[in-house]
Order: C-alpha cells, then structure tokens, then sequence
C-alpha cells in the first residue's frame, strides 16, 4: 500500500505484487511493516486489509482477510523523523478454510507403505524430504535471530523415533549460508546423536553444542536418505542453549517429500507453531512428533471408507468420484460431475450441512443418506442408485432414475424430493415426507414420485406415511396411485363458533 492515501478514508489504493514471469512464491503466512514509528502514523496506519493471490494478474482468490487495531506499541518512540523506526505486524497466518467448506486431499499411492486392503491411512513412504523453514519465533530479536537452527531432525513411526540410515547424505542447503563455527555442521541435522536433559555430553559441549544453525530465512535444507524410509510423524531437537535457541526455534514451516529428489509433494505445513514453556526454558527438548499418515486417506482400489465421514465432496463438471468399496461414508454432495457406485458399494451422504447436487450416479449400488440436515439434487440423474436408503435427514429437489426399477428404504430419514424416471417403486420402512416451508401461498402440491408401476404393499406404506415438521397451520396428505405419489397442503381456515 502507498505510504500516502489518497485521501479518501473509507477506501484505499491497492498495491499489486509481481514476482515475475515464471515464478511463484510458497508462503504461509506474512507480515508488514509500519513506514516508520512516528506518531502520525496512528492515522494512516491500516487496520483492516485482505490478501489476495493470483496467477494471471486477472482472477483473483482471497487466501486472507485480517484486522490489526493500532496499539500503543506503535506510537512515536522518537519525536524526530530520523530516530523513528518501523514496527513489524504480524506473522498473519493464512485464514483457515471452516471445516464444511474443506476439500478431501490425498498423496499419490507410491507414497503409501504396505498395509490391508480394508487400512483406511497407512505409513508414508520417501528417500527425499525438504524442510523449509519460512519464519522463527523472535525473527527481530537481533543477532540471536538470524536464520533458524535445531540439534536434529527426526522422523517417527508406532510412537518412536527413527535412525537416520547410514545411506544419507549429507543435507544440501539452499537460500541461505550456513554458520560454519560453534559446532555448527550440516550433518548435525542427521547424525541421530540427540542429547537430552542431564546427559554429560551437555556440560562437556556448552556452550558451543552440536547443532545446525541456518543464517537466512526463508531457506530449506534436502535430506536424501539413500533409500526408502516408511514414517508416519517427524519431530526436532532443540539445541543447548534456551537463550538464542528460543529466537531461532522455528514458527513457520513445510515438510515436502519426493521419490526422485526434484518434484517435491507438500505433506505438512505449520504456520503459528506456539512451543510450550518446558521447550522455551529447558535444552534439548522434542518439539513434535507431529503427525502425518491420519491427514491422507489411502484411496486405493478397494479401499473402504477412506473419506473423512463429515468431509465434504464436490464432484466438478467432468470429474468423476469412483467408490470401488463395499462401504462409503462422506459429508454433503455438491458439484455436476459423476459419482460411480460399482456393482453393489454404498456410498452414505452425510448430510450435516445443506449441499446441492446436480450431476449423474452411475453404476450399480446403493446411495444412502444420513445427517440431520438436508441434501438437494438438481436436476441430477441417479439411474445407478439401485436402493436408495434414506437413513436420515432429509432430501429435497428433483432427480430422475433412468427408468430403473428403485428400491427406497425408510430408516429415519424423509424425502421431499420429485423422484422421477422410476420403473418399478418399492417401498420399504417407516414412510417420512419432508413438508416444504411455505409461507407465502394458500396451497400447494408437489408430485414425489412418478414411476411405471408401485406395487400394493408399497402403496400401503407411502399412504401411512408421516409428515415431518408439519406446521400446525397447514394440512397436509398424500395421493398415491399406481403410478405416482403426491403431496399436497392447505392453509388451514379461521373457524368462527356464535352462540
């Protein structure tokens, strides 16, 4: 932003970035400075701003939007222009997405240990890691914060701590320099020699203890293990010395792993690491371990239930989510693309949240839903729905069957959907029909079900049906026939007694 406005004081001239035709900057998280620290700056100094990033200098995504109210840290420390100084904001992590609104994300099956065909996360698997160390924890504090050090870097599996193998090489260093006294050494990072409280070899070394120290930020170091190395969390050491180790523990970072050492796929980041006070006051602590295998489902064939069962899927236009299992579970469905059931897998939506649907199921399996809000298709085509369950919640919109014959199970969920394209309608359970809200009509009626035939015990059962949250305003009922199934409601009338 310019350090003049123009002026206006409810709306400011933006400031766009370019870093340049091919290339790309990775961040986490990022911070600003005041111009200067003198007094007048209380009046121009922004408290409120949003960050937004972009590819093509034409669409453009926001990744944050913040606040940060002026504070008497930030006024004039100096009356004169020349012993003013600036005043670092932030680090600003990025806004994190609500979890209704997250995307399901998985590795590439070669980065996946060995596990059962039923393991829904299994241990991952690489001979390469970076580490980038984007921020520290005091990266004003002076000399004591220049660039970022740890004794040891470690990877974990079951709950301990793995031995670097004698195949790694020494780490390469990249974006910085590296402190080559105080017993400061690259391989340091790897040679799982990891000092605890109380050992001898703390007294005999301080105050110049093994450690790697990394003079620039942001910088990353590669670790190439010389063969294939099966974890499931990593952790690393502090050094012996709380006194700087403090100021260059790391805040900001991302763990990447490769399998040929140039494409490097992100597995962690860490945006506001907050060390506890046992790590600040006390050398050579753990920081970590830090778990990795449970954030990335194993979606292998025949892997079953691997999506989180409140996760949210959107299928876009063109894409298709293929469910090669017995079992599925997921949270609302939204999106125009293709859900495939295979021959006889369930795929279960979770409804804990209102979605809308409007692309196709394909297959030969049965789609269920659950929750306790709603799930909506629009216009979608369900011709691979064999059985639809309706196990709870409720559904709404309208949707086609492909001239299918449809088996529909009532286990405590209700429908208010127009069903069409049926060919044979079997009904089974507990009949539930979602009333809509209505308010603002004297009547109404929606045809839930059209289908070639509806056998008898199935027009019994839909004529049993209940209303759910019927106001008390309306009546409603049911007209059902051999061929369809309609509801219809009325405002109630105003009934006037005279003795």
């Amino acid at each position: 932003m310019p350090k003049w406005a123009d002026g206006n004081t409810e709306t400011y001239p933006s400031a766009t970035i370019d870093v340049g035709e091919n290339n790309t900057v990775t961040f986490s998280s990022y911070r600003w400075y005041s111009p200067h620290n003198h007094g007048a700056d209380k009046d121009r100094l922004p408290t409120r701003w949003k960050i937004e990033i972009s590819t093509d200098n034409v669409v453009w995504q926001t990744c944050d939007v913040s606040a940060c109210g002026w504070t008497t840290e930030d006024q004039a420390k100096s009356s004169s222009w020349t012993g003013a100084n600036s005043v670092p904001r932030g680090p600003f992590v990025m806004g994190a997405a609500d979890a209704s609104a997250s995307s399901l994300y998985t590795l590439n099956s070669s980065y996946f240990a060995g596990g059962t065909e039923r393991d829904t996360y299994r241990p991952l698997k690489a001979r390469y890691f970076r580490l980038r160390v984007y921020e520290t924890q005091r990266p004003d504090a002076g000399a004591n914060a220049w660039g970022w050090q740890m004794a040891e870097f470690s990877l974990w599996k079951d709950g301990k701590r793995l031995l670097w193998p004698i195949t790694t090489a020494e780490p390469v260093l990249e974006g910085s320099t590296l402190l080559t006294s105080h017993n400061s050494a690259l391989t340091n990072l790897v040679n799982n020699i990891v000092w605890a409280e109380g050992d001898a070899d703390l007294k005999d070394n301080w105050p110049d203890p093994e450690r790697t120290v990394v003079q620039r930020l942001p910088s990353y170091v590669d670790i190439d293990a010389g063969q294939e190395i099966e974890f499931d969390a990593y952790s690393f050491t502090t050094t012996g010395n709380p006194g700087n180790q403090n100021d260059r523990l790391p805040k900001s970072w991302r763990l990447a792993i490769s399998s040929d050492g140039s494409a490097f796929t992100p597995i962690d980041d860490v945006g506001a690491y907050v060390p506890p006070a046992e790590v600040l006051a006390t050398p050579y602590q753990t920081v970590g371990p830090f778990p990795l295998s449970a954030k990335f489902p194993y979606l292998d064939t025949y892997a079953a239930n691997s999506i989180g069962d409140a996760s949210p899927v959107a299928i876009s236009n063109n894409a298709t989510l293929k469910i090669d299992a017995d079992y599925e579970k997921f949270g609302p469905l939204s999106g125009a693309g293709v859900l495939d059931l295979v021959w006889n897998a369930v795929g279960e939506i979770n409804a804990c949240a209102p979605a809308t649907f409007s692309g196709s199921v394909t297959g030969e399996g049965t789609l269920a839903v659950c929750g306790d809000s709603v799930q909506t298709f629009d216009g979608a085509t369900l011709s691979g729905a064999k059985t639809l369950e309706l196990n709870g919640g409720a559904i709404a919109g309208t949707a086609s069957f492909g001239g299918n014959d449809v088996t529909v199970a009532f286990n405590g969920g209700a429908t208010g959907a127009a069903l069409s394209g049926i060919g044979t309608l079997t009904v089974t359970g507990d009949v539930k029909y979602a009333v809509p809200d209505i308010t603002e009509i004297e009547s109404c009626s929606v045809t839930l079900f059209t289908a070639a035939e509806i056998p008898a015990a199935s027009q019994e059962l839909l004529e049993a049906g209940e209303f759910v949250d019927a106001s008390r305003k309306w009546n409603w009922g049911v007209t059902v026939t051999g061929t369809t199934v309609t509801l219809y409601g009325n405002k109630r009338g105003t009934a006037l007694m005279i003795r």
